[in-house]
């Protein structure tokens, strides 16, 4: 299926998931998001990771015409190591699921390569190692370290573009 076919089942499958996770580590609540303090003792990839899959993307994307669906297939076409997709402080182990499917600890939008640059394609929604940045690679590739309102927005800003309304506020 590609991005173009995408059904809304598809969508709301992955905005089920993304804001699953966004709750589940503090970014958005029922209400108003709290600004501190800083989420602590979950698990994201490092920067280097994120740049990883970006990269990864683009070449899934140059040899098939299409950005992949979901992350695991760029491990199954031998682009991305199955461990870019996890902290590497997670403990050994399988890695976790959410309903049968695996998590990694990335958060990734299927976008289309037309659709505006400063969409989130990736990102991380933990906090690692006391930085004051989320990780996060915008639809035309570039990596940026992010303040949590500065991801709110673009997260905003993503959501309302694939035609979804999920409300992510800062407490002022």
């Amino acid at each position: 299926m590609t991005n173009a076919q995408q059904t809304p089942l598809s969508w709301g499958i992955l905005l089920g998931l993304a804001v699953t996770l966004a709750v589940y580590f503090g970014l958005v609540r029922k209400g108003p998001v709290q600004t501190a303090p800083e989420q602590q003792g979950g698990f994201a990839v490092s920067q280097a990771s994120c740049e990883e899959i970006a990269r990864a993307v683009a070449a899934y994307e140059s040899r098939h015409h299409r950005r992949p669906e979901r992350l695991e297939e760029l491990v199954e076409v031998q682009l991305l190591r199955e461990a870019a997709l996890h902290d590497d402080r997670r403990p050994a182990g399988p890695p976790p699921t959410f309903r049968g499917k695996p998590l990694h600890d990335v958060v990734y939008f299927p976008l289309r390569r037309d659709d505006a640059p400063n969409l989130i394609l990736l990102c991380t929604l933990v906090l690692r190692d006391g930085q004051p940045h989320y990780h996060a690679v915008t639809n035309d590739g570039a990596y940026h370290a992010m303040t949590r309102p500065e991801l709110i927005t673009a997260l905003n800003r993503t959501y309302a573009a694939i035609g979804k309304d999920i409300p992510f506020q800062e407490v002022r």
